[in-house]
């Protein structure tokens, strides 16, 4: 669109509001077409949560606004379906224990899991966990008792030098548990992980402002694929539950993937997923309406989807909406509807816009949001913290205080272009120059949902006192640290350790935490001189499990038999097959050379089937002999029926 004004906002690390705020001052500053590219993976899948409801009430109060959404890219990371027991409380994945994961090492996998309640208040309580061979290697055991969500989620990183090969496994918590529609998304590096496709719904994919009915929702196609729709690209229909049952036709429409961009800033130069698609349309909207500055946005909207070129079933498509924009037969179609184009351009029409609203800002020494600790200091959370951020608050100075004043800091899963990060840490206390740290105090606060609640590297006298890590995959982690104290926290439902103390770490101090419902308690390997007092540690999964033990592999080299001496002499066996000689029967082990093929048996035969004992059949005329040290009878004898031997 020649001269168009390019007007752009940052919505912070993550927060749903942010997100809202973002929007509201875009139309304020004077934004006719707005785009985003931006997935929510911790929003209701069964709902139309925060970000979705706000922004449909904007929309409705700003009809002269056209919004444009990326679709999303989990098409070939999305499962659903409806509880079903196989009879031990797991669910049964159309006869299947779980959904199939290969994690290579470096590779790291995040799982998400509702369920068909009210978001906010769910009665029914799931389990999700990830299991190897059998042993679990993550979960998320969240409580839903009627005022929590129908959620759960855990993350799990390979650290190892071999694939893990898992398996993903959904259970209800109780007998009470009703049966519900189950929904997955796994957030996973690509090239690290492999999900069995066989297990895979690309169906009912979209989720989140994509899926708002006032917003235009863009899938992906690659140009060199034409007409086949990107794997990832998240298809519809669009089911919501809540408040009452609701199905969307979603997406809307299909734009442009794997184009080829600048790649400034460190950015690939090769743009893919709906992000990339989303641009492209909002694009053509905005060059298009430049010609025709007077249509209503609704007419602008209707003409793009009656013009594409349709890929899929006739008309509305689950996977490409309307079809493939054409911008000549779009600009065309208008031509022919409403006259000449104008090259003139008007300016935005904007009907009561919101008043500019400015982004949150504490005092100095308040913590608002994502933050670098450079210098001494007390700093005091002014309120709940929700990021993505790979680090939520970094600590690279000494004498540090962090004061949470019961306020929380939560990592979240926000997906950008083709990937989303999964690794998240609330805090971590190193300095960027490999010197120790010394005397950090983090004291009262809540840190859920991230890769790492707090971790500390080359610290010394670091105290961790009466906060809450509830729900992370590890809840504390030192390294290469000293004289530190870890004191009245609640350490609850992490999915792989409580704590882990490791690295050479030394005269750690753990005392009166309670440590409860995680997979692993404490770890402590590779650290010296810890001290554990008045700590409750209960109900941890794998605490009390035994180490399985690492038997040597076979040698292929015979060995030489230590023989042991016995009262009986071993009887004769001289074609060494194992079985003893001679007439009578015997239970004694025969005597047979070291390297016999032919494991040592005792075996015992009756007399009746060789009653003359001559190593042939007897008993019966005419029956041809036959060696007793065959296992099967010679034979049925016509005038008795006895066997023959």
């Amino acid at each position: 669109a020649p001269d168009a004004p390019l007007i752009y906002a940052d919505f912070g690390g993550g927060n749903e509001l942010s997100f809202v705020t973002a929007v509201e001052n875009l139309i304020a500053s004077g934004a006719r077409v707005i785009v985003d590219d931006v997935g929510f993976l911790q929003v209701s899948y069964f709902e139309d949560g925060t970000t979705a409801s706000r922004l449909n009430q904007i929309l409705e109060k700003h009809p002269e606004i056209i919004f444009v959404s990326a679709a999303g890219n989990n098409a070939d990371a999305h499962y659903q379906g409806f509880f079903s027991d196989d009879g031990t409380g797991y669910h049964s994945f159309e006869g299947k224990t779980g959904i199939p994961v290969t994690i290579n090492p470096g590779g790291s996998i995040e799982v998400h899991l509702q369920w068909d309640d009210p978001f906010r208040t769910s009665t029914n309580d799931y389990n999700l966990y990830l299991f190897q061979g059998g042993q679990l290697i993550g979960m998320s055991e969240r409580p839903q008792t009627g005022s929590e969500k129908p959620m759960e989620k855990f993350t799990y990183q390979n650290t190892g030098k071999t694939p893990v090969l898992a398996e993903i496994r959904i259970s209800k918590a109780g007998e009470n548990t009703e049966p519900k529609s189950l929904e997955v998304f796994i957030n996973a590096r690509k090239d690290k992980v492999i999900i069995a496709d066989d297990f895979l719904i690309p169906e009912d994919s979209i989720i989140g402002q994509a899926a708002v009915p006032n917003v235009i929702s863009v899938a992906a196609i690659s140009p060199g694929n034409i007409p086949n729709i990107a794997k990832f690209s998240s298809n519809g229909y669009v089911t919501i539950s809540w408040p009452q049952p609701e199905t969307r036709l979603k997406p809307d429409i299909t734009g442009v993937s794997d184009v080829d961009v600048t790649g400034s800033g460190g950015f690939p130069k090769k743009f893919a997923g709906t992000s990339a698609a989303a641009p492209h349309i909002a694009a053509l909207i905005a060059l298009e309406w430049s010609l025709f500055p007077t249509l209503p946005a609704d007419d602008i909207r209707k003409i793009l989807f009656s013009s594409t070129l349709e890929l899929g079933a006739p008309g509305w498509d689950p996977a490409f909406g309307y079809g493939l924009p054409d911008a000549l037969k779009m600009y065309n179609q208008l031509k022919a509807d409403y006259g000449e184009s104008s090259t003139q351009i008007t300016p935005p029409i904007v009907q009561t816009p919101p008043e500019f609203i400015e982004p949150i800002e504490g005092p100095p020494g308040v913590i608002m949001g994502p933050i670098t600790i450079t210098e001494p200091g007390t700093y005091t959370l002014g309120a709940d913290i929700l990021d993505f951020s790979g680090v939520i608050i970094r600590v690279v100075s000494s004498d540090v205080i962090i004061i949470g004043a019961g306020y929380s800091v939560e990592g979240t899963s926000v997906q950008f272009a083709d990937e989303a990060p999964v690794s998240k840490t609330g805090i971590i206390i190193q300095s960027l120059d490999n010197t120790r740290i010394r005397n950090v105090v983090i004291q009262d606060i809540i840190i859920t949902s991230t890769t790492g609640g707090i971790t500390g590297t080359a610290v010394d006298g670091l105290i961790i006192d009466k906060c809450q890590l509830p729900f992370n995959t590890n809840g504390i982690e030192l390294s290469d640290s000293k004289d530190c104290m870890i004191t009245n926290c609640v350490i609850s439902g992490n999915s792989n350790t409580g704590i882990i103390v490791t690295g050479g770490s030394d005269n750690t101090t753990i005392e009166k935490n309670k440590i409860t419902n995680n997979l692993f308690s404490i770890n402590t390997e590779g650290s010296t001189n810890n001290h554990l007092n008045n700590n409750d540690i209960s109900d941890n999964r794998r605490d009390n499990e035994t180490p399985t033990e690492i038997l040597p592999e076979p040698v292929s080299v015979p060995l030489p038999v230590t023989v042991v001496p016995s009262e009986k002499t071993p009887c004769k066996d001289t074609n060494y097959d194992g079985i003893c000689d001679g007439p009578v029967p015997t239970t004694q082990k025969p005597n047979t050379p070291y390297h016999s093929s032919i494991e040592f048996t005792s075996i015992t035969y009756a007399p009746d089937y060789d009653s003359g004992y001559d190593d042939g059949c007897g008993g019966c005329t005419g029956q041809s002999a036959s060696s007793q040290r065959t296992p099967q009878p010679c034979g049925t004898c016509p005038e008795t029926g006895e066997p023959l031997c």
